[in-house]
C-alpha cells in the first residue's frame, strides 16, 4: 500500500555507456531513461489495475535536468520535492555535522 514517484530529468535522452541496450530492451523500455521511466510507470500502473489494485505511480519530469543527481537536486528540486527541503549546500558538505 505505497504510493511510488519516478523523478526524471527532461534531458536524460543519452544512450550511455552504462545504459543497458539490445533491440529488445529498446523496444519495449525505450531508447533512453527519459522514455524508460514513462513506460516503467505505465508498467506499474497496468499491473496494478489488472490486480485490482489502485494505480499508485507516477511520473515527474525535472526539467532543465539530465542524468546527473547534482544537476537534479540544484536544478530539478528533487530533494526538496522527496525530503521537503531546497539544497544549499555543495555535494561534500551535505550531511556534514558542524
Amino acid at each position: 500500500d505505497r504510493n511510488i514517484t519516478v523523478y526524471v530529468g527532461d534531458r536524460d535522452t543519452e544512450q550511455g555507456p552504462l545504459l543497458r541496450s539490445n533491440d529488445l530492451l529498446l523496444h519495449h523500455q525505450g531508447r533512453n531513461r527519459l522514455d524508460r521511466g514513462h513506460h516503467y510507470v505505465e508498467a506499474i500502473n497496468r499491473e496494478a489495475k489488472a490486480l485490482g489494485l489502485p494505480a499508485r505511480c507516477r511520473f515527474v519530469l525535472l526539467r532543465g535536468c539530465g542524468h546527473s543527481m547534482w544537476d537534479c537536486a540544484e536544478i530539478g528540486n528533487v530533494l526538496d520535492h522527496v525530503f521537503g527541503y531546497d539544497l544549499v549546500e555543495s555535494p561534500a558538505t551535505i550531511g556534514a555535522v558542524a
